[in-house]
């Protein structure tokens, strides 16, 4: 095989090679999730509620089985109060910077759980 190209592609340089993939949010929600990466508050009332989802969060999620803290959907309801009180106080993108805070603090399987959990309050989709 001396002098000879061969088509089989190390493992090396498959490292090397970008991965590619569409981000098809808006730029204003992509302004969104860099300002909830920040240390900036979301405003009073509101660091109030993102650090009371960040407890639940924490302690018991926001996905379960029914029961106690949980709906018959298995959602936490506390959590899904606090989606709909963001959504009466600010809309969509109120419900986006609290999430992308949650996804800072606390890790994107955390804001997965909570994505599902708020699912249909407002314009929120699952």
């Amino acid at each position: 095989m001396v002098g000879q190209k061969s088509n089989h592609i190390s493992d090396e340089s498959k490292d090397q090679q970008p991965s590619h993939f569409a981000d098809l949010r808006s730029d204003k929600e992509k302004r969104i999730e860099k300002r909830a990466y920040s240390s900036l508050s979301l405003g009073p009332d509101v660091d109030v509620l993102v650090a009371e989802l960040v407890e639940i969060g924490r302690t018991c999620g926001f996905i379960s089985t029914p029961g106690s803290n949980f709906d018959d959907n298995g959602y936490h309801i506390r959590a899904r109060q606090i989606g709909m009180q963001l959504d009466k106080m600010g809309g969509m993108e109120l419900m986006q910077a609290a999430y992308y805070r949650i996804v800072a603090i606390l890790g994107p399987v955390a804001g997965r759980s909570l994505e599902v959990a708020w699912g249909y309050i407002g314009n929120w989709w699952p």
